[in-house]
């Protein structure tokens, strides 16, 4: 919600009591994310920049490395938002772009040995980050009781994250260990929609469908140079998801002279295959060969679900 621009919601609904036409998963309740409909004609929108500097300045001097820590976190959000609606016909397009350096983490740890030996470490989680959100679609106003939205959503974050940890005796102003380590993760969302509303001539009396697919896919690679004395190596690991669904609901709603009645049925079909691979190389004289190993390349998950609700207020 954090990245979704003010500008673009027009209300907030939380719901409590969630009818038929919600998952089963949300019974405890809803946060509904209503945006506005732009009513003036022709054309219209807005542009937007946002320019953020973060911490100026260190807590904490960083230990002895070539990377230490983020200072200053740069975050540059440009974004569009344009409209045109002629007749009964309107067009939308929202987009939003995040360019930013962060430190989401930066912990520094000191360990007390029995032997005398006092050890100081810091991890600190260098991310270079970049997000893209496009959101767009058309409004059909069939006529005074049924209209119905085409629209798609394009959802796309990558960060790379670096540190360099060393383990530094505060007592010789040596190293013991040293490792870095870099994670490159892609995350990514598409959703498109196709949604159908009648109103009946009774105030509250609706009927709606709707047809929907979306992708999620999730790629992190994670690699890990090691230098100590009890071992040298370098390790990678990844993981690759990629998750499909389909989904099909209709949403009846009459109300009554005290209440009102919902009908509701959804069909969900789902499919996430996912991919993990570990390597790992030892490069001590242990053993000079390397080592892959590959888990669920073959693991595909196929849901169907439906259900069906009806509930009396």
């Amino acid at each position: 919600m954090g990245n979704i621009p003010a500008s673009n919601i027009e209300k907030i609904e939380i719901i409590n009591n969630p009818s038929a036409k919600y998952d089963a998963n949300g019974f405890a309740g809803i946060v509904n994310i209503i945006y506005k409909k732009e009513k003036q004609t022709g054309l219209n929108g807005d542009v937007g920049l946002s320019l953020g500097l973060g911490a100026l300045g260190k807590r904490k001097p960083d230990t002895k490395t070539d990377l230490g820590s983020f200072s200053v976190n740069p975050k540059l959000i440009p974004s569009i938002n344009l409209n045109y609606k002629k007749d009964k016909v309107n067009y939308f397009l929202q987009s939003e772009f995040i360019i930013q350096e962060a430190l989401p983490n930066n912990e520094f740890t000191t360990r007390n040995y029995k032997d005398g030996r006092n050890i100081i470490s810091q991890v600190p989680e260098n991310r270079r980050q970049f997000r893209s959100i496009i959101n767009g679609g058309i409004d059909f106003e069939l006529d005074d009781k049924n209209s119905l939205t085409i629209s798609g959503l394009y959802d796309r974050e990558k960060h790379i994250d670096t540190a360099q940890v060393a383990f530094t005796d505060l007592n010789t102003n040596t190293r013991n260990r040293f490792y870095n380590w870099r994670e490159e993760e892609v995350t990514r969302y598409i959703n498109a929609s196709a949604n159908y509303r009648h109103q009946f001539e009774q105030t509250g009396h609706t009927l709606s469908a709707n047809v929907q697919y979306t992708q999620g896919l999730e790629d992190e690679t994670y690699s890990l140079n090691d230098s100590s004395a009890v071992r040298v190596g370098r390790d990678k690991t990844n993981i690759l998801a990629i998750e499909n669904t389909t989904s099909i609901s209709t949403d009846y709603v009459r109300p009554l002279k005290s209440g009102r009645i919902e009908l509701g049925a959804k069909l969900r079909i789902r499919r996430l295959p996912v991919d993990y691979t570990i390597t790992w190389r030892p490069v001590d004289y242990l053993s000079r060969f390397g080592h892959v190993l590959r888990l669920g390349r073959e693991s595909i998950c196929r849901i169907c679900e439906l259900s069906i609700g009806k509930r009396k207020l």
